[in-house]
């Protein structure tokens, strides 16, 4: 038989969730604010408290620097996908802030637009684009040859030596630059790939743009991210790509002959942001900025 508490009891356990939420809607919201303020004060509190134990037991060690996080292609995709997606938020605030220009300074901007856009839409400017990447491709690796030649010449070995990209050709560099022009020329072509020189015409930059150039989107002017600029950066992606695998390959090498860890994130960063650079000069991007129109803001 149920007994008459039992039955109490279940109705009293029926009755408290409607109380509790009752209790929760009369309770005012919280302030976001004041939560901040309560939990900066309780890290303080923590941080005072670790401090006085270390000066209590003599503890005067300090933590050890925190190791980079090593990223794989995987890891390496995701980054850029998100640094692209913040390019394209920049780039949106950058369209807002140019509707807020005066009428005069929008109607001189224009006329520069155009007048760039005329110069840079002829056939034959989109054709020494595609033939001076070309003659790159084919002179960098002759280029190699010589300089290794080169680099065996007394004096000039000590020289070259001590040069992390130009001291000598490096068969494994060029399996993959050649590799790399091979895959983005290549991607192009089929359905469904994302090619860098889709996303080059889709944002402006290249993956190695997202991870190693300038961050918040200010290393590119107005004119690299038009749509004529986006084509001549789509037609010179393939031979950037290569010159960054190659010098970053050579860089590496380097480095470990004169005794770096190159598994090293530290490490591996510098050398990185040397080959990008190398990359940049390989297909001579030396945009210029014009000049700023009065009234803009």
């Amino acid at each position: 038989m149920i007994s008459l508490a039992s039955i109490a009891a279940s109705r009293c356990a029926m009755f408290l969730p409607m109380r509790s939420g009752a209790r929760k809607a009369a309770e005012p919201p919280k302030d976001p604010e004041a939560a901040r303020l309560k939990a900066y004060k309780t890290r303080l509190s923590k941080q005072q408290a670790d401090l006085e134990a270390k000066l209590a037991f003599g503890d005067f060690s300090k933590l050890a620097p925190r190791t980079p996080l090593v990223l794989d292609p995987d890891a390496q995709r995701l980054k850029a996908d998100v640094g692209r997606t913040k390019n394209q938020i920049d780039q949106e605030i950058e369209k807002l802030r140019l509707s807020q220009r005066t009428q005069t300074a929008k109607v001189l901007d224009m006329a520069v637009k155009w007048q760039r856009a005329t110069l840079l839409s002829g056939m034959q400017t989109l054709g020494k684009l595609t033939t001076a990447g070309a003659m790159r491709n084919v002179m960098t690796p002759i280029e190699e040859v010589v300089g290794s030649g080169l680099s065996k010449v007394p004096g000039l070995n000590r020289v070259a030596a001590k040069a992390p990209r130009e001291g000598g050709a490096s068969m494994k560099a060029e399996a993959r630059a050649a590799a790399s022009l091979w895959r983005n020329y290549t991607e192009v072509f089929k359905p469904g790939a994302k090619s860098e020189a889709g996303q080059v015409l889709r944002t402006g930059k290249a993956s190695i743009d997202v991870l190693y150039g300038k961050k918040g989107g200010n290393d590119l002017p107005p004119e690299a991210i038009e749509m004529f600029g986006r084509i001549h950066g789509a037609l010179k992606t393939p031979t950037k790509l290569a010159e960054f695998e190659r010098s970053l390959t050579k860089r590496l090498e380097w480095a470990g002959r004169n005794g770096e860890d190159i598994s090293d994130p530290g490490v591996q960063a510098t050398h990185a942001a040397g080959a990008y650079a190398d990359a940049n000069r390989a297909i001579a991007s030396h945009w210029r900025r014009p000049r700023t129109i009065r009234g803009s803001p």
